[in-house]
């Protein structure tokens, strides 16, 4: 760590209170515990390692932490994320390939003069937003939550010419996914030039098409035994030839109906119609790849939601994720809380194999918790303690393989509705 912070840091001509790695050090301990202010993340940082003869006892003004992060950048995190190795632990294999998923979202950040320029909002038509936001598209393992790769960009780019959307950012960091990777994505990621850039890499993926055909045009080349379609799709850099997967799953109506007597609701299933979902993948042989388990893919893709939740409710605490008042700090605390992400699920899974059970039956909450208590601790041996004591109290129970219909909350309307007579009736 220390030699790759030396890489991105120019040299100093003074030794400074914070030093690049006492700073990384600080970006860690902030992602790990969000409740506190940094001052105080500081000060409980300081009393683990020791205070340095430089502090004369005091921890550094708020200017001083300003200015030693300013002097770090946010770019030697993102090596050091970069530089992070997969544990032997980790798998994420189906059928003899990695499944990573991808999906987008946007992540709060402080109200500031400095984010609100850099970053961008989301436009308001009364007042201004609540909070600027930095886009993020995340790489994640399926069956690990382990994050592979991110990208980040602003919400909205000063020149309007310039868009950058999720598709956009995901083409960024596909030359850093496994060489072996299929890559599962959602309706956002079907498009022809972005389906042909994972493709020039060299990658599988299954993607979801848009309804009526509004993403693109297939054109059918003949059927396969196993119901599936081989098509062609035409784009800018050259046809593709790929699978056309056709499946469904049933929709139940829910109509609330209010009960005279009190304020208790009764819902009354109504059996709804059956919706129809297309999926598009370049894994074109039926025998290894059955058309069943390729849509069982999409539903795991759903994984990556947890990991969102995980970044935004158990690590940023329910408020905006992180601190900095400039959009170079905030990429730091970005960086620094996906570097914690992976150190939690790393020590889970190893606690997982010591268990002998899946690294998603560990819960990612008392891992959470446990690695914050341990941090404050020191001493031989500690680092194996905490994994025995996750392995025999973070084990959470075996998933139910549920498959019910999914539910659509029908609301009565809430003002009376005109009815229209025909011309010829009676009135």
């Amino acid at each position: 760590v220390s030699a790759l912070l030396a890489l991105g840091v120019q040299e100093q001509r003074r030794g400074g209170k914070l030093p690049p790695a006492r700073v990384f050090l600080l970006l860690l301990h902030l992602a790990l515990d969000r409740d506190s202010s940094i001052r105080a993340v500081l000060n409980s940082l300081a009393l683990g390692l020791g205070f340095p003869a430089s502090w004369r006892n005091k921890t550094p003004h708020g200017t001083s932490i300003a200015q030693a992060r300013d002097r770090l950048g946010w770019e030697p995190v993102r090596d050091v994320f970069r530089a992070q190795k997969t544990p032997q632990q980790i798998c994420d294999v189906w059928r003899g390939r990695s499944v990573v998923a991808l999906d987008g979202a946007c992540l709060r950040a402080p109200r500031s003069i400095a984010n609100r320029a850099g970053l961008g909002e989301p436009s308001a038509s009364l007042r201004t937003a609540s909070h600027p936001l930095l886009r993020t598209v995340l790489a994640v393992g399926v069956y690990s939550h382990w994050v592979y790769e991110a990208a980040f960009a602003p919400y909205r780019k000063q020149q309007p010419d310039q868009k950058i959307g999720e598709p956009s950012l995901a083409r960024s960091l596909l030359g850093r996914l496994p060489a072996d990777a299929i890559v599962v994505g959602d309706r956002g990621f079907a498009n022809a030039r972005f389906l042909s850039a994972v493709r020039d890499q060299g990658l599988d993926f299954v993607v979801r098409a848009l309804k009526n055909g509004k993403s693109f045009k297939l054109r059918k080349v003949e059927s396969l035994p196993d119901g599936s379609d081989l098509v062609r799709l035409r784009s800018k850099s050259g046809d593709l030839l790929l699978r056309r997967i056709v499946f469904g799953y049933r929709t139940r109506r829910v109509v609330p109906k209010k009960i005279k007597k009190g304020k208790a609701y009764e819902r009354k299933r109504k059996q709804g119609e059956t919706t129809r979902v297309t999926l598009v993948t370049s894994l074109l042989e039926p025998e290894r790849y059955p058309g069943k388990e390729v849509a069982g893919l999409y539903r795991d893709r759903w994984e990556v939601e947890h990991v969102f939740k995980e970044l935004k409710v158990q690590l940023g605490a329910k408020k905006p994720v992180f601190r900095g008042q400039t959009p170079t700090r905030v990429l730091q605390e970005a960086y620094a809380t996906l570097i914690v992400h992976r150190c939690l699920w790393a020590n889970a899974a190893r606690a997982a194999e010591r268990a002998s059970v899946p690294a998603l039956r560990m819960s990612f909450e008392i891992c959470l918790r446990l690695t914050r208590t341990a941090a404050r601790l020191s001493g031989p041996g500690l680092a194996s303690r905490v994994l025995d004591l996750l392995a025999c109290s973070a084990v959470l129970p075996k998933r139910r393989d549920r498959h019910y219909p999914r539910e659509v909350l029908a609301l009565t309307p809430k003002y009376r509705v005109r009815k229209v007579f025909p011309a010829n009736a009676v009135a």
